[in-house]
């Protein structure tokens, strides 16, 4: 029998397509800023690109996957400085 056991903690917690993280890095590494900075504020800022997947309909998922890239440079390159910016894929349960 052989057995190769690998960390997939990058697999997890990085997303694929954007190089940020997975709804489950963006928790475990929140966890960890807040933990360290106790005394200090944050803020957490939510988007919700309603209906994307008409995007990756009409265009491909190549495009689509390029739109949201160019939208992690913007967020990481505005004025904001976020400290960690997270693709948080949510399952549409509605059929």
């Amino acid at each position: 029998m052989l057995c190769v056991v690998d960390d997939m903690t990058r697999e997890l917690e990085i997303d694929s397509v954007t190089e940020t993280y997975t709804r489950e890095g963006f928790f475990r590494r929140t966890n960890e800023i807040i933990k360290r900075n106790t005394q200090q504020e944050f803020a957490i800022m939510y988007l919700n690109l309603v209906d994307f997947k008409i995007i990756n309909d009409l265009y491909g998922y190549e495009i689509g996957d390029m739109i949201l890239n160019d939208l992690v440079v913007q967020l990481q390159n505005s004025f904001l400085k976020p400290i960690l910016v997270a693709r948080m894929v949510l399952i549409n349960l509605h059929y």
